[in-house]
């Protein structure tokens, strides 16, 4: 079971970590057409996703002080994959003063009118979307709860039914 939810878990994850970098990705190329700095990242983003969200710098473009997100200077990714535009999976991520293991999807940011990669232009950086690997999302543990009651629910109708039945 915990490989299946990890597994779950990485998949929404990934959903998140694209389809932040692209949001992200369009407000920076807004912004710069108007030739203003790129814009911070809200930090309400961890409460809308229930993920924490880390930057890595790769150009001279974006720097974490610009995001206003955390660094996560520890964790070395494939840049080449990220600039051909592959979201990469961790799934040992360790994050600096917490014990737990983290799942994580990373994606690279784009400034191209695709909003993706293209010949000769890499990512300005990577959004890190991540969440303990232990974690169960609600929709999950609901479901988990609901299947454990109709068993068991199932399984004292079915002894009831084999008592009075002989």
């Amino acid at each position: 079971f915990s490989a299946e939810r990890d597994q779950e878990v990485v998949a929404t994850l990934k959903g998140q970590s694209r389809g932040l970098s692209r949001l992200y990705a369009r407000q920076i190329i807004a912004r710069l057409e108007r030739g203003e700095r790129p814009p911070r990242l809200s930090r309400e983003l961890r409460t809308a996703t229930s993920s924490r969200i880390f930057f890595l710098e790769h150009d001279r473009l974006l720097r974490v002080g610009t995001t206003g997100l955390d660094p996560l200077p520890a964790l070395e990714v494939d840049w080449k994959a990220l600039d051909a535009g592959e979201t990469i999976v961790v799934d040992d991520l360790r994050i600096a003063g917490r014990d737990d293991r983290f799942l994580a999807s990373v994606t690279g940011i784009f400034v191209t009118d695709s909003l993706g990669p293209e010949p000769s232009i890499g990512s300005v950086g990577a959004l890190v979307v991540a969440r303990p690997a232990g974690e169960v999302a609600p929709i999950q543990d609901a479901l988990r709860r609901r299947i454990t009651t109709a068993f068991v629910a199932a399984s004292v109708v079915a002894i009831g039914l084999a008592l009075r039945l002989g």
